[in-house]
Formats: structure tokens, sequence, C-alpha cells
């Protein structure tokens, strides 16, 4: 390769877009959110009124609420930004709550109706092993799954596990009342059955194992447990989870909580690590970095097929470095450590589908400021200031369920550089692990 110092000149040109900041003018006209609520029912819906509070998600703006009367309608105004809608109704066996992410614009008007319809999550409890790894306890992590659904932060549901073998029992026993033998309203039921299982095919599966295991309600109780993507076998949450004093019960309601906030959770912000390696075909030339981003959440709402939110780099620190050698045997090595980067389309892009799949995409390119590269020749040496610019990248629609976005990427860089022709030009390898905050940092 011959070495070619416009292209770091213009690549760290076409990145240089600068940093996100959110600015805000002051005294922001408010906007509105109206609409209606869930009717309350059972014996606390005419003692009790219902009613709706607005939280916003970022600081410096107060808590919003209104009471809502007999026609289940509000209106509250609010400052742009983004706000967690919750409506707070009665049901038969107590208060039912629904709420929204919404995204509140100067001077708009959005109507937004809370009537606890949000796509459900379908999950299963796949084998969970006793301590000797001889016995199948799922049932006992079952149970308590399904207890915890009533609770959680958005709707999921604990379906029988399609690879257990009582369900391939069920599905044998209802193909066999679809057959001319049984009557027809037999048959009629049996095909419905049929048709109901194959919509509730759970999109996660949980697996695992006790490593210690009380045989009464208390004692110490810990295990290992995984999230598994049913449709990649890709594992997306894992954790220990254990307990000195409480035994496999509470063992069970912890891992049920921590799985409902894997599955439900949407972060304000994410903060983690970024480690890339991006090499070009033909080239002897490796561009490499290792970062410390946060990423917080700057624009999101309903898209045709999903439900978006955006987040976009607030901050951003870390190394990256260049080695290079050209056809005449020189060397270039460069190196840049700090927090002065330009930012190319730095994002993450959260998606919740129609079918209760949530997907992530972590992409972004970035540049530096010059920096001392050094030459070494056969024939002598000499030191120039130039840019360095390199880039991440994660799959379109990695699967995610929070609160911990994690994963490697090996491929093209599919967005390259303007002023640089063919996708496959860029091969990059990639990792990263970012943590969900509940708080802007």
């Amino acid at each position: 390769m011959r070495l070619r110092r416009p292209l770091a000149l213009a690549m760290a040109t076409a990145l240089a877009v600068g940093l996100w900041a959110g600015g805000a003018s002051a005294a922001p006209k408010p906007g509105t959110v109206t609409g209606t609520v869930d009717r309350s029912t059972g014996p606390l819906a005419k003692k009790l009124t219902a009613g709706v509070v607005a939280t916003p998600l970022f600081k410096g703006a107060s808590v919003a609420g209104q009471r809502v009367t007999a026609n289940r309608r509000y209106s509250l105004k609010l400052a742009p930004g983004f706000w967690l809608v919750t409506a707070n109704t009665w049901g038969r066996r107590g208060p039912v709550e629904s709420a929204e992410l919404v995204q509140v614009k100067a001077g708009k008007r959005r109507a937004v109706a809370l009537q606890a319809t949000p796509t459900a999550v379908i999950m299963s409890v796949g084998k969970i092993m006793d301590p000797t790894n001889t016995w199948d306890i799922s049932q006992v992590v079952d149970v308590e799954m399904a207890e915890a659904a009533d609770n959680a932060p958005c709707d999921y549901i604990v379906a029988v596990d399609r690879q257990g073998r009582g369900y391939q029992e069920v599905l044998k026993e209802l193909r066999l009342n679809t057959t001319e033998y049984f009557p027809a309203e037999v048959r009629s039921a049996a095909r419905k059955a049929l048709a109901s299982q194959a919509g509730t095919r759970p999109q996660y599966r949980l697996e695992g194992k006790f490593t210690a295991l009380s045989e009464q309600l208390r004692g110490t109780t810990s295990g290992e447990f995984r999230l598994v993507d049913t449709k990649t076998g890709r594992t997306i949450w894992k954790d220990t989870i254990s307990t000195r004093d409480g035994g496999s019960r509470t063992v069970g309601q912890l891992l049920a909580g921590a799985v409902s906030k894997a599955i439900c959770g949407a972060p304000i912000a994410f903060s983690g690590n970024i480690k890339s390696t991006v090499t070009v075909d033909g080239a002897d030339s490796t561009w490499t970095v290792n970062l410390a981003a946060v990423f917080v959440l700057s624009d999101g709402g309903e898209k045709p097929n999903f439900y978006e939110l955006v987040y976009d780099i607030a901050s951003l620190s870390g190394t990256v470095t260049y080695h290079a050698t050209d056809a005449q045997g020189c060397i270039v090595d460069a190196t840049y450590d700090g927090s002065a980067f330009t930012i190319n389309n730095g994002s993450v892009t959260l998606r919740v589908f129609p079918d209760g799949r949530r997907t992530y995409h972590l992409n972004g390119g970035v540049g530096t400021p010059p920096v001392p590269a050094t030459f070494r020749c056969p024939n002598g040496g000499s030191t120039i200031n130039i840019p360095l610019a390199t880039g991440y990248l994660s799959d379109e629609n990695a699967p995610w369920t929070g609160p911990t976005l994690a994963g490697t990427y090996a491929g093209p860089w599919n967005n390259p550089l303007a002023g640089f022709t063919g996708q496959t030009g860029f091969q990059m390898t990639a990792s990263w692990t970012l943590e969900g905050q509940a708080e802007a940092p």
C-alpha cells in the first residue's frame, strides 16, 4: 500500500459533525397531551377516582398530575421533552396501571389513549436443573415468573415451553382431536386451540441451573440463569442470583424481577465501553479504538412497523491508534488519547416490534484532532500531524432485553465515509458493553 495522507484527512473531514448537545430555548411553549384512560371496575371504582401522572425523563421539570372524571378524559400541559404518562385506574383485584412514553413538542397537541393494551412479550421457562444436574425443577421457576407478570413494568406472558415433553404431548392430542373420528364441535375446538398455540410462540426462553438449593423454605440458595432468543439461539441476558436465607422461592422471586426488568426496561441512558478494529481490503493499515461512551435518550416515537427510541452520544473519551506500512517499507504510527472527538451518526437505536421483539442498533464513526504521526522509512524518518478516524457497528437488529447492550460484530462497515466507494472496503471487528442507566449521567 502507498501511504495516503489525504485518506486520513478526508476521513476526518467527513466525520467533523460535532458532539451532540441538547439545548433548549428560554421558557419554551408547552405542549398538550390528551386522551382517555381505561374504565375502572370493581368495588373501588366509585370510591376512588382514577388519575393520570406525567413524570419527566430528564431533570429540570416537575411532575404533572390530574384526576380523571367519569368521562375518563385527561389533558395535561407539559414542557417539551420525554415524559412517562401513567394512568392509575381500578380493577376487581385492586389498582391497575398503564403507561406510555410520550414525546412532547412545543405548542403541539398529541392524543394518547392509555387503555392498557400494550403488546405482550411472550416467554417460556425451559430446563432448570438441580445442583446435581439430575432433576428439572423448572415448575418452581415457572410459577414465580407467572405470578411476577402481574406486577411487571410491561405486559409479558409466561407460555408453555415448546421444547418441553408436555407441550409436544398436548399438540399430539389436539391434532388427534381434529380427525374425522371426533364430533364436529370437538374438531372445531381443537383447530382453534392449535391456531391459538401457533400465535403464542415465545420470543424468549429462560434456562439455567441451581448451584445450591435449600430443601426448606429457608437457607442458602443460588442459581445461574440466562434468557435465550428462541429464534436465533443467542443468550441475551444472564445473571447469578442467590440468597442466604429464603430458599428457592425467594430466588425465584428475585429471578422473576430481574427478568421482568430485562424484558421491559427502557433506560434513560447507556454508558460503557466500545472497542473496534477497522482495516481496509488490500491495504496494510489498521485503526483501533477503545472508547468510554455515554448515550442519552434524544428522540423517539411511533414508526409504521415498530416503536423506536434513539440515544445520541453525550460524551466520549478514549484512544484511537493507527498503524500502516506502504509499498516502500515505510511504517507510520499515530495515537490519540482524549475526548475531543468529532462524531458521525453516533447513536443507539432501540425498537419494539408488534410481535414483542426488542432490538437495538449501535453505530458511529469518530474523528480526532491532528496528532503527531511518526514515519520510519529505510532511508530515514519524519513526524507530521494528521487526524485519525475509525468507527464501530453492531448488527442492524440485534436482540435486546436490557438493561445491558453487549455483543460483537465482524464484517463490512455498511456506512462508508463520503468520498469512498464500495461497502466491502472497510472490514471491522467490534465489541461493546453498555449498561442501561435509570437516570442520565
